[in-house]
């Protein structure tokens, strides 16, 4: 069984939009999901089923390739709009909330400037957000207007980023003192960053989408990798990631 092959999907002008004619399972994942996936797709083949092709990229890059013409067999989204995009566009069949990976704040290792969520709006501290037209960023507007930090933390802005590896650089390299991921991504650079948690009361709890397309190749074992997913086995290696289901 050859181990799953993985496609980092970059940008829509990477990879054309081509029918899948290779008889694998193709999953089009937000990228957060990366090393999650990765280990829950070995484990699909090590159970016996087909080749599994894991096809990473931001939530909205994947809905706009499907909506060209790309065909994954499932798809496994970080954004409720893009969901819905689908929809629209009428390719879906039916769609889940699958599991969720709350946010936390993060800080450099060795920084104390920042000690609570309070201090990204404290004048001179350096925040970094993922961009506002994507899930990461979104949400953590929705964290700050709710605790009433949202104009003063975005007057401390240095930098917005496309995606969470792009906060965690700029924090890992101290050139913000704080910003917002998902804790998932905090989790992978532990040694580097420390995490504070977000207070119940403001975390929005971002959560993931399984959606099963209305036509395309493989749409059964897109099924059965959806139930591999919600089995013992899939639940156990996405809880070990930091992600929860309800």
């Amino acid at each position: 069984m050859w181990p799953c092959r993985i496609l980092l999907l970059l940008s829509i002008l990477v990879c054309g939009c081509q029918r899948r004619d290779d008889g694998a399972l193709h999953v089009a994942a937000a990228a957060s999901l990366t090393d999650a996936l990765q280990e829950v797709a070995a484990a699909y083949e090590a159970a016996g089923h087909g080749d599994v092709v894991l096809e990473f990229a931001g939530s909205q890059t994947i809905v706009t390739r499907a909506i060209a013409g790309a065909q994954p067999s499932l798809f496994i989204l970080a954004d409720e709009v893009q969901v819905e995009r689908l929809s629209k566009a009428q390719l879906l069949a039916e769609h889940f909330t699958a599991f969720s990976s709350p946010l936390v704040l993060i800080v450099p290792r060795e920084s104390y400037a920042v000690t609570s969520l309070d201090d990204l709006a404290r004048p001179g501290v350096r925040v970094v957000l993922g961009a506002e037209e994507v899930p990461l960023g979104r949400y953590a507007r929705e964290v700050l207007r709710r605790a009433g930090l949202l104009e003063a933390a975005q007057g401390n802005l240095i930098s917005e980023e496309i995606d969470a590896l792009g906060v965690l650089g700029k924090v890992i390299s101290g050139q913000a003192d704080g910003g917002i991921v998902y804790e998932v991504n905090a989790a992978g650079a532990d040694h580097r960053v420390r995490t504070i948690p977000i207070p119940d009361a403001f975390d929005v709890a971002p959560q993931y989408y399984i959606a099963i397309p209305r036509s395309g190749p493989c749409l059964e074992e897109g099924r059965a990798f959806h139930t591999f997913l919600e089995s013992e086995a899939g639940r156990s290696v996405m809880e070990r990631h930091q992600f929860r289901f309800e």
